[in-house]
Order: C-alpha cells, then sequence, then structure tokens
C-alpha cells in the first residue's frame, strides 16, 4: 500500500462522479494510496465493489439544498451567465448561478477531513475534487508530497482569470486548490487546523476553503512545491496523469465526457 492518505467529499448528486474517479484510480494507480477517506455528506454510499481500502466518514448535518444563496462577494458559481447554461452530457445537470447551503459544506468541509486525517495518520495527505480522472500512475507524485509540506499547481495569475472580483485581489499567487496534498508535520497541522478553524464557522460561504487558506498561509513559513500541470489538467492533453472536471468542463467537454464513460 501507498505511504499517502487520499482524502475527499461528495454529496449524493456527484455518486456518479466519484464513482468514475475512484475506478479510475483502481484501473491506473491503485497501490499508491494506503487510506481513501470520504466525506459523504447526507447520504450513505456502497463502495464495496470498488477494490481500494475506502473510509466512509457518514455527515449528516443539517442542511438546506434551497440554492438561494451568493458569496459574501456576491460571486455566482460560475464566471459568466453563459457558462451556467451549458447542457450537461453525463446526465448531471451542471450548477447555474446560484448555490445552496448544502453544496457550500460539500465544499468547505473538506478542511475537517484533511485536519482530521493528518491528526489520526501519521501519513501525509492528498485532497482532490471528485470531478478528477486519474489517467495514469501517481506513485511519482509521493515523492513530491514527502519532500514538501505543499504540492499544488499554480494557477494563473489574478488578472487573467477574475474578471472584476475583488475576492482574491492583492494574492501573489494563487493555486488550483482541487488537487493539494499536505505533508504530516507540526508546521503544516498548525496551518491546516488554523485554516480549518477559520473556514467552517463560515462553511455556507462557497468560497471560504479559498479565501481563508491565502489568508492563513500568507502567515507561515510553508515550503510550496509547484506540481507539474500533468498532476492536474484542466486543458485535458492525453499525455498528462489527471484531468480535472473544472468548473462545466465536467458536465459539457467531449474528451472529459469519453474519458469518464470509460469508467462508468
Amino acid at each position: 500500500m501507498g505511504k499517502v492518505n487520499l482524502v475527499c467529499s461528495v454529496n449524493e448528486k456527484y455518486l456518479p462522479l466519484i464513482n468514475v474517479f475512484l475506478k479510475s484510480i483502481e484501473a491506473n494507480s491503485i497501490n499508491t494510496f494506503d487510506k481513501i477517506i470520504i466525506r459523504c455528506i447526507g447520504f450513505d454510499p456502497d463502495f464495496s465493489k470498488i477494490n481500494l481500502n475506502i473510509i466512509k466518514i457518514i455527515d449528516n448535518k443539517s442542511l438546506s439544498k434551497k440554492k438561494n444563496m451568493l458569496s459574501k462577494e456576491g460571486e455566482y458559481i460560475n464566471d459568466t451567465l453563459l457558462e451556467g447554461l451549458k447542457k450537461s452530457k453525463i446526465g448531471i445537470r451542471a450548477g447555474r448561478w446560484l448555490y445552496s447551503e448544502e453544496i457550500a459544506y460539500c465544499s468547505n468541509s473538506k478542511v475537517l477531513t484533511i485536519n482530521d486525517t493528518l491528526q489520526k495518520y501519521n501519513l501525509p495527505v492528498l485532497y482532490s475534487d471528485v470531478d478528477t480522472i486519474v489517467k495514469g500512475n501517481l506513485n511519482d507524485l509521493i515523492n513530491y508530497i514527502k519532500e514538501n509540506d505543499i504540492c499544488v499547481v499554480e494557477d494563473e495569475p489574478y488578472t487573467q482569470q477574475h474578471k472584476g472580483s475583488k475576492r482574491l485581489e492583492g494574492q501573489n499567487k494563487l493555486y488550483q486548490g482541487g488537487f493539494i496534498s499536505f505533508n504530516n508535520n507540526i508546521k503544516v497541522k498548525n496551518f491546516v487546523k488554523k485554516w480549518s478553524d477559520l473556514v467552517i464557522k463560515n462553511y455556507t460561504d462557497w468560497d471560504a476553503d479559498e479565501k481563508y487558506f491565502y489568508d492563513v498561509i500568507n502567515e507561515n513559513k510553508l515550503n510550496v512545491y509547484n506540481l507539474d500541470k500533468t498532476f492536474k489538467d484542466e486543458d485535458l492533453n492525453m499525455d498528462s496523469i489527471v484531468w480535472s472536471g473544472a468548473g462545466t468542463t465536467k458536465f459539457c467537454d467531449d474528451r472529459y465526457v469519453k474519458e469518464y464513460n470509460k469508467y462508468r
């Protein structure tokens, strides 16, 4: 078994996506992870047919599913109105503009799982969004994770991607937080604990995890390693190890849909 634990969060709507994610790991990188710890929001899925060491955290927190919320900064789920109108090709309706308390908690509760897993097990943690598809073996990633405090793909500069938003203005670097590792040492655990405390106090704000990540990391001297884009590729290049279904990609892009259907 591997020397890293994988964590993720899912609600019932995204069960088809996490099944594809897990099956892609089983097919292409079965020995990479010691445990896969999944926070299941409001339901108890059956993963018994998947040959991985899966631990479920059944989280039945009372949460509204009514989509009537914007972020504190007035941000929509999608960058533009047209993004929210794209038709899904995988049978799951794409998010449009507003979000629910459940959606926000499903996103933000990952900090609880990361923190608890670092505290409980003496192993590094990799967090991944469940719209990820693993196309190759991830074992080469383990050395990067062990040698650095945090591993993550650096994102485009603020000026290139946040059309008018003030949410992350002033940050020197941005990261793609949907695939990010945390080493298991005192510095990192202290960082994650503070980050988690801030996010959970504001869990109804769907981008709280991102906002407070930068607030806290700027206060800590952590080694952040910039992973190669092949470990989280939103452009879906064929030679990449990991594809990310960021935004509406997972619902609409023909390349993603074709790869997704391999593991359904």
